[in-house]
């Protein structure tokens, strides 16, 4: 959705799981972002797996107040469901 006064978003997707943390390249002023960017976790302890989640956060940055970020969505996917 658009997030800035031009009727665009500047977006990146934060990425954690079981500790670790990524984040995706911004995708500038694109109402349609494809990252089609590759991470890999390693598991402290594969046996937790049915308690872990995926959490992605997607952020719009707005580069007229000092590249402050927002939070535009989140999606909470279980570990058992992408390994």
């Amino acid at each position: 959705m658009p997030m800035d006064e031009q009727g665009s978003a500047s977006t990146f997707v934060e990425l954690a799981f079981d500790n670790f943390r990524y984040r995706t390249a911004v995708k500038e002023k694109d109402l349609n972002p494809v990252w089609n960017e590759r991470f890999y976790f390693d598991l402290s302890d594969p046996s937790n797996l049915p308690q872990l989640h995926l959490k992605a956060y997607v952020y719009h940055v707005n580069r007229l107040f000092n590249g402050s970020e927002s939070l535009v969505d989140k999606v909470r996917v279980d570990g058992t469901s992408f390994l």
